[in-house]
């Protein structure tokens, strides 16, 4: 079996996050054909052996050759934080992958590359690990037939939503960063023989610097159907550290919600997702704040509507896919679900003020044949465009030519 040695932001274990879910999904692609060594970074060490036994058990041509310790959330962390931020100003190494350079993934490169050891395929997981992928098609550029870049996000459009919100020198620092950010970007896609991204609009972005550039949409295991009892439970789930998903958090709590109170009075909002400014809900007795949750499979179980009021970001909304796969229903702003694909008012319901998003949550909080039909649309959706073997299938094409 070809080798295949993949690169990765997060050990991905538990898959309580995005970005975990996002290198599963990439993990669960490759390996159908290739033998897979990982090398990642975890902020959660005693998940590791846990992790270890579950790919062991449901993907067996995964292996963890390494994961090393390395704080990845470092905003709260002032001493991290300024010596990133040296990094960014001195030599022009951008936040987003900055944070992620360690002493030890060199090392571990290193062995990985040890005795002109050669792989067929090096498969980058996240443009923040663009400082390995230099580093390697430098070092080992005879050792490897072929170097694989994912992008899942615009990375520098992150940025640059960022600075668009911000005012004086935030603005100035944010404004210079994404045009780093950016130039950075475009450097590691033209730089990699095939290049990846979650979905199609992003992939555009990528053809202007890579004609080696496909989509790689993520890839689900369908549910069993099961019931959903209609009451008026509404789920959000998000990592609330990003500030992104806290600021449209607030807004659907300070905005929508008093509307859809008015006229579902017992309506309550379960939140899934922990960060540094989580007190703010502790403001609103119809707020049930569950924190960090590890296993989230239950956690749709009691509830009939998942809201995703979002207003900056880049990519492919995992999360939004999962709640299809649980069969509940999905209220979204328009950046939060455009590149996924789905039929407004089919498999979802979208909306950018407050009156429309309530609007739409009340008509599925209320209306049970609408709740199911909606829940029925998205589930199909999500099968037919989101399955395993059709991305196994275009991936081989893609790298093997077959």
């Amino acid at each position: 079996m070809k080798k295949c040695l993949f690169i990765t932001t997060q050990f991905p274990y538990p898959l309580d996050n995005g970005g975990k879910i996002g290198a599963f999904n990439g993990l669960s692609v490759v390996s159908a054909n290739y033998d897979v060594t990982v090398l990642s970074f975890s902020e959660e060490m005693q998940y590791i052996r846990e992790g270890v036994k579950y790919y062991k058990e449901k993907l067996p041509n995964v292996h963890f050759y390494k994961v090393i310790e390395h704080n990845i959330h470092i905003r709260k962390k002032p001493v991290l934080l300024c010596k990133v931020m040296a990094k960014d100003y001195l030599f022009e190494i951008p936040y987003v992958t900055a944070k992620f350079q360690n002493r030890q993934m060199f090392r571990a490169i290193d062995e990985m590359f040890d005795n002109r050891n050669k792989w067929d395929v090096v498969f980058i997981d996240y443009l923040n690990m663009g400082v390995y992928q230099e580093y390697i098609q430098k070092k080992y550029k005879n050792q490897f037939n072929l170097l694989v870049l994912k992008d899942h996000n615009i990375e520098y459009e992150i940025v640059k939503q960022a600075a668009d919100n911000e005012k004086s020198i935030k603005k100035k620092i944010l404004d210079r960063e994404w045009k780093i950010t950016k130039q950075y970007e475009m450097k590691c896609i033209s730089r990699a023989d095939k290049v990846f991204s979650v979905c199609e609009e992003n992939t555009k972005f990528l053809k202007k610097s890579n004609d080696s550039a496909y989509t790689m949409l993520p890839t689900f295991e369908m549910l069993p159907s099961r019931e959903h009892p209609l009451n008026h439970n509404i789920l959000y789930m998000g990592n609330l550290s990003w500030g992104a998903n806290l600021d449209g958090l607030k807004w659907f709590i300070e905005k929508v919600m008093p509307l859809i109170i008015n006229t579902i009075p017992d309506a309550k909002l379960t939140v899934v997702g922990s960060g540094p400014n989580t007190e703010f809900f502790s403001n609103y007795n119809f707020v049930d704040y569950k924190g960090y949750v590890k296993d989230i499979s239950h956690i749709y179980d009691n509830q009939s509507v998942f809201v995703v009021p979002l207003f900056e970001g880049s990519g492919i909304r995992i999360k939004i896919l999962e709640a299809f796969n649980n069969e509940i229903p999905v209220v979204s702003t328009t950046l939060g679900c455009d590149t996924i694909g789905a039929m407004n008012n089919k498999e979802i319901f979208v909306a950018n003020n407050s009156t429309h998003f309530a609007k739409y949550v009340i008509e599925l909080l209320i209306d049970s044949s609408k709740n199911k039909d909606m829940s029925y649309n998205a589930k199909k959706f999500l099968k037919r465009m989101y399955s395993l073997k059709m991305r196994q299938q275009e991936f081989m094409e893609i790298v093997d030519g077959k």
